[in-house]
């Protein structure tokens, strides 16, 4: 519950996190704030999750680190926020990004082991984002492609028009399904943004992007590629130009509860856009990686195999320590300068030497 601190503000004012709050946490009453946080647990039936607790430091772990530093100014806050991602990377073996914009934004109201709670919540129930928060997120591809499915049956011409600019929904959902709009919406619409979604689930996070591109779709048919993503990542700049105000997102998010979805199967569409939209090219990059892990793997061999083959046998037969420097025709052995001067056992220095030694080494 980092609001608790009243350092906090001033001390995080210009953290990543915070960059879109526009001073709504500074005029607001936080009691309140907290208060309603309070009830999020019971909304998504977080009742229990994984224990959070200090874990060692691993590959994965400093990649957390780097995001929470993405997220936090402050070094203790950041442990605090580091502490939950590992323990879930440690859970559930995987980990993305989006889980530490969203953990970020719950620690401000709720303590560390609550935020792990929902998390738990959210990536096992299949109401809400299961498999979303991992470094490959199939899952939320595929519902990003679900997404598309409903809007050519909600809005045909925006669909068309996103497709003529070869606009890929898994390129702008992400920011929606798998970062819960953290980065997206204003703080001013966010409380609102994650009562709706623990109450409806993943058919929220559908409906907000179905009522946000048909709020904006005037100015989607008259942009450009690089505009329209400004419009399906709300970026600020459409705030400074007056163009989306944070009245107009909040508006967004309360149509967005109430939009009517056409029925559909989302099993079956989850498994029809799979097929058609991922599943060929997962397959042809998975099978990429393991070809390139192959040739990685036969390089390392072939290395460590040269290697071998310069080592083996490669030391004094006399003194079995040091590098040879020469073979010795009448003793056929390998010896170092050092020996052969030595005349140690039954070598002679008057032998013939042959210092192309490895000649003799491979036969």
């Amino acid at each position: 519950m980092f609001l608790r601190n009243s350092k906090f503000l001033e001390e995080e004012r210009n953290a990543p996190l915070l960059d879109r709050n526009n001073n709504y946490l500074e005029g607001a009453t936080l009691e309140a704030l907290f208060e309603r946080a309070s009830e999020w647990p019971g909304l998504v039936g977080a009742t229990q999750g994984y224990k959070v607790e200090n874990v060692g430091v691993t590959n994965s772990n400093r990649i957390i680190m780097a995001d929470a530093e993405r997220t936090f100014l402050d070094p203790t806050r950041r442990k605090t926020l580091v502490r939950i991602l590992s323990c879930y990377e440690n859970k559930f073996g995987d980990y993305h990004q989006g889980l530490s914009l969203f953990s970020g934004f719950l620690l401000l109201t709720l303590p560390e082991q609550a935020v792990a709670n929902i998390a738990f919540a959210l990536a096992t129930q299949s109401k809400y984002i299961p498999e979303y928060w991992r470094a490959e997120a199939v899952a939320a591809a595929t519902d990003a492609y679900v997404w598309e499915h409903l809007l050519q049956k909600h809005f045909p011409e925006l669909a068309q028009c996103l497709k003529s600019h070869k606009v890929l929904p898994e390129t702008f959902c992400q920011k929606w399904f798998v970062a819960l709009c953290v980065s997206v919406l204003p703080f001013s619409a966010l409380f609102n943004f994650f009562e709706y979604f623990f109450k409806q689930g993943h058919l929220y996070l559908f409906k907000f992007g179905l009522t946000l591109v048909s709020t904006f779709k005037d100015q989607i048919f008259k942009s450009q590629d690089y505009e329209i993503y400004s419009f399906l990542r709300f970026d600020k700049d459409l705030t400074k130009k007056h163009i989306a105000t944070d009245d107009i997102m909040i508006d967004v998010v309360e149509r967005a509860a109430n939009f009517q979805l056409v029925p559909f199967d989302i099993t079956s569409v989850r498994k029809d856009v799979y097929e058609v939209h991922l599943r060929a090219r997962l397959e042809r990059a998975r099978q990429l990686q393991k070809e390139a892990e192959e040739e990685s793997s036969e390089d390392l061999s072939s290395t460590n195999s040269d290697d071998s083959d310069d080592s083996e046998g490669a030391e004094c037969a006399s003194c079995k320590e040091n590098a040879p420097d020469m073979w010795c025709v009448p003793c056929k052995k390998l010896l170092c300068e050092k020996c052969h001067k030595a005349a140690k056992g039954q070598h002679k220095k008057n032998h013939k030497v042959d210092e192309d030694w490895e000649k003799y080494d491979k036969k």
